[in-house]
C-alpha cells in the first residue's frame, strides 16, 4: 500500500480573495503585503514566489521550515511543497497578484 499525500490546507489572512483558475491553480489577491501567511497538515514546509524572469530564468524568493508560518512580501507565481510525517510531499502552486 502507497503512502497517502499530505492535504495541503494554506490560510491567508481575511482580507484575501482566492479564485480558482481553470478549477486548479488559485489567484489570490493580495491586498496587504508584508502579510503572512500559514500552511499546515505537514511537518516540513517550502514556499516560493516567482519574483522576476530574466533571459528565461526564474528568480525566486524562497524559505523552508517546520512551522508553515511565512512571510509574503512579493507578489507573482507562487509553489507551497508540504512534506508529510510519512515524508510524502505534496506541491500546490497559485498565483498572487496586486488588486487592481
Amino acid at each position: 500500500m502507497a503512502n497517502p499525500l499530505p492535504d495541503v490546507v494554506t490560510y491567508f489572512p481575511n482580507s484575501l480573495t482566492v479564485i480558482p483558475i481553470l478549477g486548479v491553480i488559485p489567484t489570490v489577491t493580495m491586498t496587504t503585503l508584508p502579510t503572512t501567511i500559514q500552511a499546515t497538515q505537514g511537518v516540513y514546509y517550502e514556499w516560493s514566489v516567482v519574483i522576476d524572469r530574466i533571459n528565461g530564468y526564474e528568480i525566486r524568493q524562497g524559505e523552508s521550515n517546520e512551522t508553515g508560518i511565512f512571510q509574503v512580501s512579493q507578489v507573482g507565481p507562487y509553489t507551497l511543497t508540504v512534506t508529510g510525517s510519512n515524508y510524502c510531499k505534496r506541491t500546490v502552486k497559485g498565483v498572487l497578484i496586486s488588486p487592481p
